[in-house]
């Protein structure tokens, strides 16, 4: 390809003594970026320092860029510290280059760091920029992150798009926020896109993780009236997905399959619970009502007995004393 012929034409100019300028290895830098020639482009990199050119942001960023195909976001760290110590001072597009890379390879936190990073050397990104850090926020399920990015993006007059949007409502959907994913529907609506199937999916999704039953059907209903039907794939995956993202949408799945058993499970305990306590106050109620009625017969029976005793000893006295008495009218 041309990158080749130009990194080789560029050797064959060391060879005949001809000193290549910063101009020369810039054009070579570029056809290494067109081609995607990641290994090229570090190895011209290499080859300015020792003749002792200073490569310029142009350079870096066209070395950047190549390395960017093919992830290689290790190595473009390593560029950004590199124009650090010569005093070059990363533009948005060797930003915007590190964050997309870092998100691709699954490295969230180190995406949102260098758009930090960006940020605090008043470096002003764009869409860009904004892209490949809520996409990093999908990944590491930052939703607050990911709304306060997209709000900051309507403040700087960026407008998201919708693959933007789906993806700050992926935030939401791993960390099962189902509220702040209904809010972004509504944002884009205001904003004046249409919501398709993966951001509906996804939202959905939220509801079901967050067990947020209401919104879910809610959402159902706005979903029936625009005839969007969801099917296994659409309803949490989008066509960008990384392998990282697929296997997180698959743990939270078989996560949230476990925690419905253990739910359902739960809910069954309760209830045979409560039916034994009902079962319980029945039997104790029936024995308080036996006892008492067993108290009062055997109080009557006492009262009765009592009643019993007393009246023949008052008789038996009162014969005797009428005995006595007509003794001693005798005896007179």
């Amino acid at each position: 390809g041309q990158g080749e012929r130009a990194v080789q034409l560029l050797m064959e100019m060391k060879e005949r003594g001809v000193e290549p300028d910063v101009i020369t290895f810039s054009i070579v830098l570029l056809a290494c970026e067109k081609g995607g020639l990641w290994e090229q482009a570090l190895q011209v990199l290499r080859e300015m320092g020792r003749r002792g050119v200073e490569p310029d942001i142009t350079c870096f960023n066209s070395a950047i860029a190549a390395c960017e195909k093919h992830v290689q976001w290790l190595n473009i760290l390593q560029l950004l510290i590199r124009m650090n110590s010569q005093g070059l001072t990363p533009d948005e597009t060797s930003f915007s280059a590190a964050i997309n890379s870092c998100a691709q390879a699954g490295e969230w936190a180190r995406a949102l760091q260098v758009f930090g990073t960006m940020m605090r050397r008043g470096v002003e990104p764009d869409i860009t920029s904004f892209s490949g850090a809520i996409s990093a926020c999908e990944l590491g399920g930052q939703w607050e992150r990911a709304l306060d990015l997209v709000d900051e993006m309507t403040q700087r007059n960026l407008d998201p798009s919708v693959p933007i949007f789906n993806a700050a409502i992926g935030a939401c959907e791993s960390s099962g926020q189902g509220k702040p994913a209904l809010r972004l529907l509504d944002d884009m609506e205001r904003a004046g896109l249409v919501p398709d199937a993966t951001s509906f999916g996804k939202a959905a999704r939220a509801c079901e993780v967050g067990m947020q039953w209401e919104l879910l059907q809610s959402l159902h209903e706005k979903m029936s009236e625009r005839g969007i039907k969801l099917d296994g794939v659409t309803s949490f995956h989008s066509d960008k997905t990384t392998p990282a993202m697929h296997q997180r949408a698959e743990d939270s799945e078989e996560l949230d399959l476990q925690q419905r058993d253990e739910l359902l499970t739960l809910k069954e305990n309760l209830e045979n619970a409560d039916r034994r306590l009902a079962e319980m106050e029945k039997e104790l109620k029936k024995f308080q009502e036996k006892s008492e009625k067993t108290d009062e017969i055997e109080g009557a029976k006492h009262e009765g007995a009592s009643k019993m005793e007393g009246k023949p000893e008052t008789g038996k006295r009162g014969k005797k004393s009428t005995a006595k008495a007509r003794g001693g009218r005798r005896a007179k």
